[in-house]
């Protein structure tokens, strides 16, 4: 499933005043970072729709858009994918043992599973 993000960066420059703020929106969440340029600032979660109207407000102020992305934010991989859970590489033995582990288990009778009903 594809998840798409925005990330926008605003920065405020007046008299002797410099702050940024910046919003990405990911998913169900806005995460909300502000401070004085050149610091890391401050971060905060928040909901998308506060984080939208905060933006907006942001725009009334004088803030102006230095940058804004869309991006697609979606995991590159499978998490269920062997190569993420595990990234050591392998050898010959370890390989030969999951083909003769794999070989045993398709040889065990299905019939002799049990099956646990969880309903009761």
């Amino acid at each position: 499933m594809r998840t798409m993000a925005r990330k926008v960066y605003l920065e405020y420059r007046e008299g002797t005043s410099s702050k940024f703020w910046s919003v990405t929106i990911d998913g169900r969440v806005a995460l909300v970072r502000w401070g004085k340029i050149g610091s890391r600032g401050v971060q905060q979660e928040i909901g998308i729709i506060e984080g939208l109207d905060r933006l907006e407000e942001k725009k009334r102020k004088g803030y102006q858009v230095i940058s804004e992305e869309i991006y697609d934010s979606s995991p590159a991989v499978e998490i269920d994918d062997p190569k993420v859970t595990d990234p050591r590489p392998r050898s010959r033995k370890d390989r030969s043992r999951e083909i003769a582990l794999d070989a045993k288990m398709a040889r065990v009778p299905r019939k002799n599973k049990r099956v646990i009903d969880m309903d009761r």
